[in-house]
């Protein structure tokens, strides 16, 4: 297990805040999966390293649409699940925006309104002002809309939406702590810290 976590704090270092996090959120089983978007040939060779050893299924898809030849690293702790993005093809890593929302399992009514708007320009201001509205109506505190922004996806500025994205919220941070305890850590700990001071400052 030591030698375990030594590679997962490696393997950490080397992803953006928001990877660091969904990274960990699969290992800990509270998503089915996570991307790794366009990884250079060392983390590329440590994450395929880390799969094999741990038996986490994973898959390298190719984006199309980009004369660098960029990659995805798809991982999951579900083998059947890369079947998901293998499935038909789109303009992310050859597969369609709403294939990797499911294969990442984001809900289905938030990888709808995705899909139904993205073409529109930005979708997070909604967002951000449905949870504005929620915080002064009393549905949720202003804690628990930060906690919402913890999840990978814009949820749909619906009041249903935002109170689920509060729910996986918390479940995620709960269970990033019990990965420190469990490992005698701090590196789920410090994965929320270094997120959430990272914020731009208009989510704040």
């Amino acid at each position: 297990m030591k030698q375990n976590i030594k590679n997962i704090r490696e393997i950490i270092e080397m992803l953006s805040d928001r990877e660091a996090l969904d990274l960990l959120m699969m290992l800990q089983s509270t998503r089915p999966g996570c991307l790794i978007m366009d990884p250079n040939e060392s983390l590329k060779n440590r994450l395929q390293k880390f799969c094999k050893q741990n038996n986490y299924p994973f898959e390298q898809k190719k984006d199309n649409t980009s004369k660098l030849g960029k990659k995805g690293f798809f991982i999951t702790d579900e083998r059947e699940r890369l079947e998901i993005i293998n499935r038909g093809t789109g303009r992310f890593y050859g597969a369609s925006d709403k294939k990797v929302g499911k294969f990442l399992g984001f809900p289905k009514e938030s990888i709808n309104y995705f899909n139904q708007n993205i073409e529109q320009g930005p979708i997070e201001p909604q967002a951000r002002e449905k949870r504005k509205q929620l915080v002064k109506q009393g549905v949720i505190t202003e804690e628990e809309a930060d906690i919402s922004k913890i999840v990978s996806y814009v949820p749909k500025p619906s009041e249903k939406s935002i109170v689920k994205a509060v729910k996986r919220g918390k479940t995620h941070i709960r269970n990033l702590r019990r990965f420190d305890q469990n490992t005698d850590s701090k590196i789920g700990t410090c994965a929320i810290e270094d997120f959430y001071n990272k914020l731009p400052d208009f989510e704040v």
